[in-house]
């Protein structure tokens, strides 16, 4: 790709996919390529945890204007994206065994209070569980992006957006000051 042989390849295996993708009819076409550029991300959101942290924040900015153009439920989109980050982590804590970044008295309350939110699926008084999947599930599935946020910020230093964190503790909620932060010291 760094030369212009490796364009002109690229760019003539790709010319007769776009060209069908042309020919469809707009919505096939459409789906065609949200599937094509979406199925790849979904699968790098299950591994790195950083970007799924990053793709939620775009996502969640996104919705208010795709509800605008659309009926289609795109806020489960976002739900989508807090099951394969929480699945990822869980995939990595197979590996890692480390649950340090969800060692904190918040953690132990949301963990509280997801319990509650599950047993009121097997309520056999509740009025209807329609109700609770429109309503209790979203405020109970994203408690679990503090857990998804927490492994991201924990484990990588750079955080989501890039800047470095080190001078500050997240969770201690104290800034670390560097040495050259204050001269003569």
């Amino acid at each position: 790709m760094n030369n212009p042989l490796g364009v002109a390849l690229l760019a003539g295996h790709r010319w007769p996919l776009a060209t069908w993708v042309a020919t469809l009819d707009f919505r096939t076409g459409f789906v065609l390529y949200v599937v094509l550029i979406g199925a790849p991300l979904i699968v790098y959101c299950l591994f790195n945890v950083a970007f799924n942290v990053g793709m939620m924040l775009f996502v969640a900015l996104l919705v208010p204007f795709a509800t605008k153009f659309t009926s289609a439920p795109v806020g489960t989109l976002l739900d989508l994206l807090i099951l394969i980050g929480a699945v990822g982590i869980l995939l990595r804590q197979i590996k890692e065994r480390d649950w340090s970044f969800a060692k904190y008295p918040l953690s132990y309350m949301i963990i509280i209070w997801l319990y509650y939110n599950i047993m009121q699926i097997v309520n056999p008084y509740a009025e209807s569980r329609m109700a609770w999947l429109y309503t209790v599930r979203s405020v109970a599935i994203q408690q679990v992006v503090f857990f998804i946020g927490a492994y991201a910020f924990c484990n990588n230093k750079k955080g989501v957006c890039g800047a470095e964190t080190d001078h500050f503790d997240l969770f201690r909620q104290r800034i670390i000051w560097p040495e050259t932060a204050i001269p003569g010291l």
